[in-house]
This record gives C-alpha cells, sequence and structure tokens, in this order.
C-alpha cells in the first residue's frame, strides 16, 4: 500500500505572481553562468497549463506521476531553435528508497527525475552531419537548441526536459540553504544543486584540435570536446560526492551540469541504460549463486589440508629487511561471492553506540546479523554459540535446515536458531560438548570464535606446533591478516567485535575472489584489501627515530565518513632525513646547476642552473619571463620571510612576479610538529578519493609526501618555484615535504619487489615506481605478497598518486582527534597554498 508523500495539484496561473518573483530571483544568480556559456536563453513566458504531479512511497519505492508539465514559467516554445510546443506527458517514474553503489558506473539516457516531475536528460539527440561521434551540447553557444532559462526544451513528442540546472525549480526549493534537494537518480541517490557552486566537477576540455575532418579547437561545442580527469574537481567521473554521509549527484554550472552516468542501477522504469525512458515496472536482485560442493570442517578435530588447497607459495612471505613478516591472506574454500540482494540499512534504536558502522550496515543489508526483535543491536553485549552459528551460516549464504528434529536436548527446533544449528550440525560445523548438549546461549571466547569461523569458512590454517597453545595458528593468522586487532583468547566477543572479524573476513575473501578471476582492477575499486595494512610494529621500526613516541590506536572519522580504529603516531619536527636539504634558485645566470634544484614540466626533470633561468622565455616559448636582471645576470630570488610568503600563494603579489621563489626553514617561527592518523584496517572509498589538504602520506623518514604542486598558479605570475635535487621544498606553513621522489629518502627493501618508501594517508603503502601495467586510476594494484599498494608516478610528473583508493585520515598539528569526512566536503588547495 503505498502511502503518499506529496500531492501537487496545481493550476499554475493563479499563482503566477508568486512564481514569477522567484524566477527573478534565480535569474540573478543563474545570469553570470549564462553569460560565460556565452548562451542566449528564450524569453520567459507565462504557462498557463495545470502542473500535476504526486510524489507517494511504500516501504521500497518512491513513485512520481504527473502529466509532464513544470510547476514554474518556461521559455517560449516553440522558438527559432526549438520548434516544438509543450504538451501533458505521462510521467509514471519510481525509484528505490535504498540504492545501491555498484563498483563501476553504468551510461544513462534519462539520469533523474525533477520534485516536480520533470525529467532530467543532459545528453542530446543532435549530431555533426549524423556522426554520432560528434554529438552536439545542449549548453553551447555554437547551435541554438531553444533553451529556455531553467537550461530545458521540448521535444517533438511535447516532453519539457531538462539539460542542466533547473533555475525555477530551484528557486521554489530555496530554503537558504546552500545545497538545494531538486530530486531523484534512475537508481534511486538523490540529486542536488550547490547555490554557492561551491563544488567543482572533475571534467576539462581537452587540449588541441579534433581529429578527423570535423577540425577546429575543442570548445565545449560538443559532448566529446571534454575529458575527465580523476581528483581533478571535487566530483567523480559520475559528478557524484559524499553529503551529509550519503553519496548524492550534484548538478553543475559546468560540465557535464548533469551526470552522463550513474552509480547504482536504474530502475526500469526510466528505460534501459542510455536509451529511451520507457518501460515497465522493475526491481533488483536474484538469488544466490549456487555453492561448490563443501568438505567437512569439524570445529573440534585438526583441520586437514588436502592437495586440491595446497599453494605453491609458503603463506609464510618474509620480507628479509626490517623484520617485515606477515601472514598473507588465504583463499577460503567454503566462501563464494555474495549474488544476493541487499536489505536496506536498519537503524537500530542504540545505533549511537555502534562504532564499526561500516561493518555492522554490511552484515545487516547481507541479512547476516539483523540485530534483536526489540530494535536494537546490543553491541556491547557478547555472543553467545546459537548467534554466532546463525551468523556464520547467513555470511557463507548457507540456509537453515527446515526440521522438526532436536539435533541437541537443549536446542529447540522452532526456535529462531534451532534450523541453524541442525545445518551446523549436519554440516559438521559443530559437534557439541561431551556431554551431548549444545548449551546455545553460552557465550564463546575470542579463541573459540576464532577456530570456528576460520574453519567454517575452510581458510587453509597450520597445525599447532609442538608447545604451543591449540588456538595459536588461529590467533596467528588472525592478528598478522587483521582480522583482529588485539588477541585475548579466553575473554568473551562483542556482537559488533564478532561482526568486524566477520566484515573483515568477507572484505578479504570478496578481495581475493576478484583477484583470482584475473580482474584485479575491478578488485580494487570493489573491496578493502586486509594484505594492503601495516602492524603498529612495522610503523613504529620503518620511521625509527623519525617519531616523538611510539604508535597509538585511536577512534577515527576517515574521510568518507567510516569511524574506525586508526594508528596515531607524531613525527618530529627536527625528524631525522637521509639529505641535505636545498639547493633551489640559483643567484646568477651564471651558475651551474649544482647551485640550484630541480623543476619537472612535461614528464621531465629540468636542472634548474642559471643557464635554465635565463632561457624561460624559450622554455614556455613566452618573452615576458625575465627572471634576472640583464646588465647583472643577478636571478630574482625570494630573500625573505615577507618575500616568500607573498610570492608563495596563489594570488601571487605584482611585486613579486618573475622571481625565483625559495622558502627557507629559518623563514619560520617554528617548525610543526605533524601527527598522521590512518587506518589500522584500510577503508576502500568505492570511488576514488581526490588527493587531500594534507597531503598524499608520509615517507619513512618523516617527510610529507604532498599533493602535486600547482604549476598553473605558479607559472601564471611568471614565478617558478624549483624543488631542491631531491624532489622537496618549503613552504611557510608545513615545513620542508616532497613533490618527488628522487631516491633520497629513506626505503625499506622487498624481496622481489620495488622498495617500499611510504605511507598513504588511507593506510596503503606506496612503493617506487614499476613497470607493471595493471595499475589503477590511483596508482594502485594488488598482489599476493603485498596486498593492495600504491606505486609512485614516474618521475616528472609532479605528483605521487592520481587519487585515493581508500578513504584517508588526518595529517594535521592537532593530535587529538581525527575527523576527515569534515575537511573533506570541499577540496580546496592544501595547506600554505602554492608552493605546496
Amino acid at each position: 500500500m503505498k502511502s503518499n508523500v506529496y500531492n501537487y495539484d496545481i493550476t499554475f496561473f493563479p499563482m503566477i505572481h508568486t512564481y514569477r518573483t522567484h524566477i527573478q530571483i534565480a535569474c540573478g544568480c543563474i545570469c553570470l553562468a549564462l553569460l560565460s556559456w556565452g548562451l542566449t536563453r528564450v524569453s520567459a513566458q507565462t504557462n498557463t497549463n495545470t502542473a500535476n504531479f504526486t510524489i507517494t512511497e511504500d516501504a521500497s519505492y518512491i513513485y512520481f506521476q504527473g502529466n509532464g508539465l513544470p510547476n514554474h514559467d518556461t521559455g517560449a516554445f516553440p522558438n527559432p531553435g526549438n520548434p516544438n510546443t509543450i504538451s501533458e506527458q505521462e510521467v509514471d517514474f519510481r525509484v528505490t528508497k535504498y540504492p545501491v553503489k555498484n563498483a563501476s558506473s553504468s551510461p544513462a539516457n534519462v539520469v533523474g527525475i525533477a520534485l516536480n516531475g520533470i525529467v532530467f536528460q543532459p545528453g542530446t539527440g543532435e549530431t555533426y552531419e549524423n556522426d554520432r561521434s560528434w554529438r552536439y551540447e545542449a549548453l553551447q553557444d555554437t547551435r541554438d537548441l531553444g533553451l529556455d532559462a531553467n537550461n530545458a526544451h521540448v521535444q517533438p513528442t511535447g516532453k519539457y526536459h531538462y539539460h542542466g540546472t533547473p533555475t525555477g525549480l530551484v528557486s521554489l526549493l530555496n530554503t537558504g540553504d546552500d545545497m538545494v534537494h531538486v530530486g531523484y537518480a534512475a537508481d534511486g541517490f538523490k540529486m542536488y544543486y550547490s547555490q554557492s557552486g561551491a563544488y567543482d566537477s572533475s571534467y576539462r576540455l581537452k587540449n588541441g584540435t579534433r581529429n578527423g575532418g570535423l577540425g577546429g579547437e575543442y570548445d565545449g561545442t560538443f559532448t566529446q570536446d571534454f575529458e575527465y580527469i580523476a581528483g581533478l574537481g571535487d566530483l567523480d567521473e559520475c559528478n557524484a560526492m559524499m553529503h551529509n554521509g550519503e553519496m548524492v549527484y550534484l548538478i553543475t554550472n559546468e560540465y557535464p551540469y548533469i551526470a552522463r552516468c550513474l552509480w547504482g542501477d536504474a530502475d526500469a522504469s526510466f528505460g534501459a541504460p542510455g536509451g529511451s525512458e520507457q518501460g515497465g515496472q522493475g526491481g533488483r536482485g536474484g538469488p544466490r549463486g549456487e555453492r561448490p560442493p563443501r568438505n567437512e570442517v569439524p570445529v573440534q578435530n585438526e583441520h586437514n589440508h588436502t592437495t586440491d588447497h595446497t599453494h605453491a607459495h609458503d603463506d609464510q612471505h618474509r620480507h628479509e629487511d626490517n623484520s617485515h613478516t606477515h601472514i598473507i591472506p588465504q583463499q577460503a574454500q567454503n566462501y563464494i561471492a555474495y549474488n544476493g540482494s541487499l536489505s536496506a540499512v536498519k537503524t537500530y534504536s542504540d545505533q549511537d553506540q555502534i562504532t564499526n558502522t561500516a561493518a555492522v550496515n554490511l552484515l545487516s543489508q547481507r541479512n547476516i546479523m539483523t540485530g534483536n526483535d526489540d530494535g536494537t543491536f546490543a553491541p556491547s553485549r557478547p555472543i553467545n554459540r546459537a548467534e554466532s552459528i546463525k551468523t556464520l551460516l547467513e555470511a557463507l549464504s548457507i540456509d537453515p535446515e527446515n526440521t522438526a528434529t532436536n539435533p541437541f536436548p537443549d536446542v529447540n527446533a522452532s526456535a529462531w536458531y534451532g534450523g541453524y544449528i541442525a545445518k551446523a550440525k549436519q554440516e559438521n560445523i559443530v559437534e557439541g560438548y561431551p556431554d551431548g548438549t549444545f548449551r546455545p546461549v553460552e557465550t564463546v571466547n575470542q579463541a573459540e570464535l576464532l577456530k570456528m569461523l576460520l574453519e567454517s569458512f575452510g581458510v587453509p590454517i597450520r597445525s599447532a606446533t609442538e608447545g604451543k597453545a591449540w588456538f595459536a595458528p588461529y590467533a596467528k593468522y588472525a592478528t598478522e591478516t587483521k582480522l583482529i586487532d588485539t588477541l585475548a583468547p579466553d575473554e568473551p566477543m562483542t556482537r559488533e567485535a564478532f561482526a568486524e572479524v566477520v566484515y573483515r573476513l568477507i572484505m578479504q575473501q570478496d578481495a581475493l575472489l576478484g583477484r583470482q578471476t584475473n580482474n584485479p582492477k575491478n578488485a580494487v575499486t570493489t573491496m578493502a584489501f586486509a594484505g594492503g595494512a601495516f602492524t603498529a610494529d612495522e610503523i613504529e621500526n620503518f620511521f625509527g627515530g623519525s617519531l616523538t613516541s611510539g604508535v597509538t590506536t585511536v577512534d577515527c572519522t576517515l574521510s568518507g565518513g567510516t569511524k574506525t580504529s586508526c594508528y596515531q603516531f607524531t613525527v618530529a619536527p627536527d625528524a631525522t632525513r637521509d639529505h641535505t636539504i636545498g639547493p633551489w634558485c640559483p643567484t646568477n645566470i651564471a651558475d651551474a646547476d649544482t647551485q640550484g634544484g630541480i623543476w619537472p614540466d612535461g614528464g621531465e626533470i629540468n636542472p634548474v642552473s642559471g643557464e635554465f633561468i635565463a632561457n624561460l622565455s624559450d622554455f614556455y616559448n613566452d618573452p615576458n619571463w625575465q627572471l634576472f636582471d640583464e646588465s647583472t645576470g643577478e636571478i630574482n630570488v625570494t630573500d625573505s620571510a615577507v618575500a616568500c610568503a607573498a610570492a608563495a600563494r596563489p594570488d601571487v603579489d605584482p611585486e613579486y612576479q618573475n622571481h625565483c621563489v625559495e622558502c627557507r626553514l629559518e623563514y619560520m617561527d617554528a617548525i610543526p610538529e605533524i601527527t598522521y592518523t590512518i587506518p589500522v584496517m584500510p577503508v576502500n572509498a568505492g570511488t576514488p578519493q581526490r588527493i587531500s589538504q594534507s597531503g598524499t602520506g608520509v615517507s619513512f623518514n618523516g617527510t610529507r609526501f604532498d599533493a602535486s604542486a600547482p604549476t598553473s598558479d605558479i607559472l601564471s605570475a611568471y614565478t617558478i618555484a624549483p624543488f631542491d635535487d631531491c624532489g622537496g621544498h618549503v613552504n611557510l606553513h608545513v615545513g620542508y615535504h616532497y613533490h618527488e621522489h628522487t631516491g633520497c629518502s629513506k626505503e625499506i627493501a622487498v624481496t622481489n619487489h620495488e622498495a617500499l618508501i611510504g605511507i598513504a594517508l588511507d593506510g596503503y603503502g606506496m612503493y617506487r615506481q614499476t613497470d607493471e601495467t595493471d595499475l589503477d586510476e590511483c596508482q594502485g594494484h594488488y598482489s599476493e605478497t603485498e596486498g593492495y599498494h600504491y606505486h609512485i608516478a614516474e618521475t616528472g610528473k609532479n605528483e605521487f598518486l592520481g587519487c585515493f583508493t581508500g578513504e584517508y585520515g588526518c595529517a594535521s598539528e592537532n593530535a587529538s582527534s581525527c575527523d576527515a569526512s569534515a575537511s573533506n566536503q570541499r577540496g580546496g588547495r592544501s595547506a600554505g597554498g602554492p608552493p605546496r
């Protein structure tokens, strides 16, 4: 039964004065954007038709029905650019209330539906000489498509639809907040418009001239004139971002204006992806996948490996240097990738007591752990034997046994857990106690749970060696593959703690399944890789004397809003480095390159000698470059804190244009003590994350790896801010930091692999460059020995990583807490501005 949410049956004409007032206000905001596009908009016309639309909902869907007429003024239709007349349409769409983000995006034609029943359809059907590889954009000034001030026009069928910001609707919905909720995408995620334009898309015009017979410069006339650059702006390839803890699509005043792709599955009412909006009702999901045959894995017996499950490599992979030793996560023989429908994320009455929300949410969506009848999750209550068995079977997609037979005398077959315990007995997962009982409400300690969990999944575990406790191999596997953070074998495990262990094991197994299907890129964008994590001991060992104290574990909130546990460590302000810093700027055009640093440009490392400075006008083919006195050969160098501060900012003081920018540590009152907070267990972000204001990561000599230096800001003022030969320079906010890795800083040798050089802010390792070809867009990939990890970009590219795969933590002078989600609301430039 659908319940009514909104019901609009509006005769527009009696309210014309109110709506016209709104539109005039809105035009005051939008006209600047129109001028920048060079567009002309058809004049406003009063819409005397009746806009009739309703929005209703039931437990699963939101429904949109109406006649396709807008509730605001439109332009005059027909008009010279659009010969069509608005007419009533049958609007009948629905979206899921519980959208699910897929691993990859899909193209979309009808992207969504506005809150007034008008569809968002950003693409056009107009092409250049019937060549579909060159499709006109609606918002361009070469060909008039007759759009009105609402960035909308009419199809030959009479359907009015939006190609860009629905100005009139935004005005009607404006409550004074920056973010205006204007509609829903076809996959169920919300669509917003930012009135301040505070969020930038990651698309840009391509450089150069179009290929083929069309020719001409890329100027935005055609969709194909634009390209996506991950991390360039705040939004991803589908113009999506996180807002108030949920993913949303943002409508922007720059390309792509409205998303051209969707992260979730579009409801069938919107038609086929990339096709028309016609289609029937539909839904998502499907049956669980067929399970492979199971081997018996009795809990009380030693697990016996068979030849079918032996591994060619020793699961005790060792790095020879710095005691980098860990067990690599192994494929579980009884686990298959989940292929069922996801339930809605539950909100429990004790939600504020749950810390590991990612774990609890996933297990809830997969119906593995769904809480109690009273609406609580009871995160701190010790888990009992019945609950743990139900959790294990659901995690393995094993249905409970439908039987009236009591498997144990103290188990009621009709109880909620009866079928699960019967199935566990049938599958040899449990055997019970010597007296024949099962004791369903008895709590389980950590050691017992780890054994039960790993053997039920079929994870290959070595037998305990002589003199070791029976649980030693399970504890070793769990701690070294990051299933648990601390070991307390005799202590009960709480429901939330057990949920976290099961969640991490599922993440490991899904990642390994992704790798074993020879599709590591898809696996990387889908899952978190436990093998890519570090231990506290490793961090302390790798950093050595660069830390002020030991590594601690703290609660933290990552950039995507995930609340989790993080390692926290502080780098000494005088951290031991492996090299002398500087020089940067030569002082005379006669100086050799040993008296200056380096400057990356076009993938090349250019030695900054006096001759290089003298020839900058030729290097950049611009006669305005003049950094030296022609009579003396002396180079203009910033030689004070005041000069450094005035030149090292985006709006370079005119006095310091045509200077070589050099900042020194002695210009700083104090060198800051930076505290890094990174996740103990990396959390995959789902979509690539823009490199943060806090930089990319940290080198093992304690020096920060920064984001790309903003060379466009630097060069536009005819300044140059060289790095020293080790790829670093100084700003007055963070001190000395790297933009390039040239081999100066501390490295950790790794057997049969490139050296490890540092840790990224999302917790994954950063390694030297590689010639591997399977790197994803963030410069990462998965290997059996290192888990998921990054390889830094080639020298001369002026960046370490293209983006973050995981949700990142913090790097700041405040060691007390870390909430990276707050700083992620707006990308911005990194602390201190250029030179970064």
